[in-house]
């Protein structure tokens, strides 16, 4: 099926920091992004603000100028947005597998959740770009040629991207799951060079100045749910 729409899918461990962020950025820039959360956990669900009458498993909540939902994804729904990032983690996303164009695996050192997302079938027979994102505490003798043969998906070594997780990274996270913020102050640099490259490959028409003021209106301090 011919898409315009950018419909990415994480998978693999809990990354719902990261699909903010990128959310929040792509919608600095223009964009009109959906979130969904077909994760196990629920965590972008449970810190969405609940609106009165509108149930989330059924419907769009919009915040901040971004669109929620948990529900299943048709193709109306999707041609409504210029990008959808569907939170999956070990589900399997709720969308026809042909709508997808990306898979962002997410990891981090432990074998038990590498072997995890080896056990993760449904992207497997789709013909879709895939990439990795091994997020990790600590430096670690541990390298992408260990953990690729592990995994067993179509990933090429340029696509495998390691993110270590700083104090600030942490914090920031810990905060969003309160609803006490939702900007990109504190974040470290790996992983804001990873969502500058990431929305130039989503917005390839972007170029680097305004992409670079997007990211600064993100830095910007905005609170979330009370």
């Amino acid at each position: 099926m011919e898409n315009s729409v950018n419909i990415v899918a994480f998978a693999g461990c809990e990354g719902f920091d990261i699909i903010l962020y990128l959310a929040r950025l792509l919608h600095k820039l223009g964009r009109k992004v959906l979130i969904a959360d077909h994760s196990d956990s629920s965590a972008i669900t449970q810190i969405t603000p609940k609106i009165m009458g509108i149930d989330i498993k059924e419907d769009i909540v919009s915040y901040k100028g971004i669109d929620f939902t948990s529900k299943e994804l048709d193709q109306e729904a999707i041609q409504a947005y210029d990008d959808i990032l569907i939170s999956c983690c070990r589900n399997s996303p709720r969308i026809r597998g042909l709508y997808l164009n990306r898979v962002i695996y997410i990891t981090d050192l432990y074998l038990f959740h590498i072997r995890q997302i080896a056990q993760l079938e449904f992207y497997d027979d789709l013909q879709v770009e895939a990439s990795l994102i091994i997020r990790e505490v600590v430096n670690s003798r541990i390298n992408a040629q260990d953990i690729l043969p592990l995994l067993g998906k179509d990933i090429v070594q340029n696509q495998v991207h390691f993110i270590e997780r700083s104090e600030g990274d942490y914090e920031q996270s810990l905060l969003i799951s309160h609803g006490q913020a939702f900007d990109l102050r504190g974040i470290s640099r790996k992983l804001r060079d990873w969502l500058l490259q990431e929305a130039s490959a989503m917005v390839p028409e972007i170029g680097e100045r305004r992409l670079k003021l997007a990211f600064k209106a993100c830095r910007k301090r905005e609170r979330t749910v009370a």
